[in-house]
């Protein structure tokens, strides 16, 4: 703005240099009008909704008039956001795309259940119908493909597809996104080459759609392209938006895919899957164990810690000048020492309070429910669990 007011004065200036026919016939110039607030985006955004509000019912047309032979179901929370009246009245965004991430239909929901999206499923039944469109032949889901017996919800909410010959699949996405379950954290500095392994293992460009993507790519410049090879051109030349949009993915099979997988999880169960402090990528399952150990190793561990933030507690976290967590012997060592040489050698240690207490701790609270016997249960067979373990 300024660099144009600037502009505007100098050819003023320039036009009324003494000698010239402005000054020549005493010619004034007024000053420009002041410059006007530019609108708010508030106000803005309100002059969009007003105009847009006029186009909805074109919107919608188009909306309903998108169709599919490959649709995905699948819900969200993360564009629900009302405000005002319709604060807090829905949870779930679910939609149903077709093959070119069209939109098909979109509702709204309070929960995500059968009985609140089985008027959708009607609408979109209903509409392919009246619209005389062939029944999709695949649709992709989040969940709920499988049954153990009788029939799943989707079947029921998409009845007529069902009888019409529609497959349901779970979708590739989510079921690659179900490793997740194994992975210790997401940020992980291999966390994107193993996905990128799991896609790979599932997923395939087709030969005969890359085949024609090169032959276009080397008519360009017969001449250059003769003397690279078919990887080069691909890693060179073809980019990722070439290989989307003329290049066709297929699966590589039940068989090949599980192979592919397991070779990618064995190899990131060694130093491949560790980052450079050392931390595996995958989740390390700790041992089971029986109950009384269970309780032994409980109340030990929460005893050491409560002494270790003891200690913590003491500026520069030297509370303690020994290592050992036996209160009895500690305190048995402050009172020979302090009646022997008048010191002792754990000054901040703070004797247990002798406190008759039938407070159950642990697996004790969890066994006085369960039984209705309250009190410690016996540790005395506790050398048969560890037998056992062996």
């Amino acid at each position: 703005m300024l660099r144009s007011t600037s502009i505007a004065r100098t050819l003023l200036m320039s036009i009324a240099a003494p000698g010239g026919i402005v000054s020549a016939m005493r010619q004034t110039f007024q000053a420009p009008p002041a410059q006007k607030q530019l609108p708010t985006a508030q106000l803005l955004r309100h002059a969009f909704l007003l105009a847009e509000a006029n186009n909805v019912q074109d919107y919608r047309s188009q909306i309903l008039s998108t169709f599919g032979t490959v649709v995905k179901m699948d819900s969200t929370k993360k564009v629900v956001k009302l405000s005002g009246q319709g604060r807090g009245s829905a949870e779930w965004f679910t939609s149903i795309g077709n093959e070119y991430s069209q939109i098909v239909t979109f509702v709204l929901t309070c929960e995500e259940s059968a009985q609140k999206l089985l008027p959708m499923c009607r609408g979109v039944m209903d509409r392919f119908r009246l619209a005389n469109q062939p029944v999709p032949k695949i649709l992709y889901i989040d969940r709920g493909c499988c049954r153990a017996k009788g029939p799943t919800a989707l079947e029921t909410m998409f009845q007529e597809w069902f009888d019409g010959g529609m497959v349901v699949c779970l979708d590739i996405f989510h079921w690659i996104h179900r490793f997740d379950a194994a992975i210790r954290t997401d940020a992980h500095s291999k966390y994107a080459m193993f996905k990128s392994a799991l896609a790979g293992a599932v997923l395939a460009y087709n030969r005969t759609d890359l085949e024609l993507l090169i032959e276009a790519v080397r008519a360009k410049d017969p001449d250059t392209f003769r003397s690279v090879s078919e990887q080069d051109v691909v890693r060179l030349y073809v980019t990722r938006d070439q290989l989307q949009h003329h290049v066709r993915m297929v699966t590589l099979g039940a068989q090949q895919t599980f192979r592919l997988i397991h070779l990618a999880i064995e190899e990131l169960k060694g130093p491949a899957g560790l980052d450079q402090s050392g931390v595996s990528l995958f989740k390390t399952p700790g041992p089971h164990c029986a109950a009384r150990p269970y309780q032994v190793y409980l109340i030990s561990g929460i005893a050491r810690w409560n002494c270790d933030r003891s200690s913590d507690a003491v500026f520069g976290g030297k509370g303690r000048h020994h290592r050992t967590y036996s209160a009895p012997l500690i305190h048995r060592l402050n009172t020979r020492c302090q009646q022997l040489f008048g010191e002792t050698v754990e000054e901040n240690f703070r004797a247990p309070a002798e406190v008759d207490s039938n407070e159950l701790l642990g697996l004790e609270y969890l066994f006085s429910q369960s039984t209705g016997e309250s009190g410690p249960f016996s540790l005395e067979d506790i050398i048969y669990d560890v037998q056992m373990r062996r």
